[in-house]
């Protein structure tokens, strides 16, 4: 398939395609931690415009009242592991290739979606740790 191609393949495909068919990787907790903070500490500090009023012309907060607590309790479970994928474990197996395309299709053992296999993981690590 050409760049072209291909790049064309990117424009109408639709995004479930992409979460339905394509690998993904949970990483590790202390990269997942790192991650999530960063993403925090970008945005902590933003007001959202679309909350603008007479009083806040800027908007409010980004963030609601709690956030704090909710990422602490957030980052409590993806400390223990629970939101990562099992170390050196592949959580995909092949299930063919897309018929146009050939690009190679993956069903994500840790079922429908991605916090099941938190539950699998707490499993096989301990449900006492989770």
């Amino acid at each position: 398939m050409s760049a072209t191609a291909f790049e064309d393949f990117l424009e109408i495909v639709p995004h479930s395609y992409w979460v339905s068919h394509c690998r993904r990787w949970c990483p590790p907790p202390d990269v997942m931690i790192k991650d999530i903070i960063d993403v925090y500490m970008a945005f902590v500090g933003v007001l959202d415009p679309h909350t603008a009023t007479k009083a806040c012309p800027d908007g409010f907060s980004f963030f609601k009242a709690g956030h704090e607590d909710l990422l602490k309790t957030q980052l409590e479970y993806i400390a223990t592991g629970c939101l990562s994928d099992l170390p050196d474990r592949c959580m995909y197996i092949s299930v063919g290739a897309h018929p146009t395309m050939g690009l190679e299709i993956f069903k994500c053992i840790r079922g429908s979606n991605d916090l099941e296999g938190a539950l699998l993981y707490c499993f096989l690590l301990s449900i006492s740790r989770c």
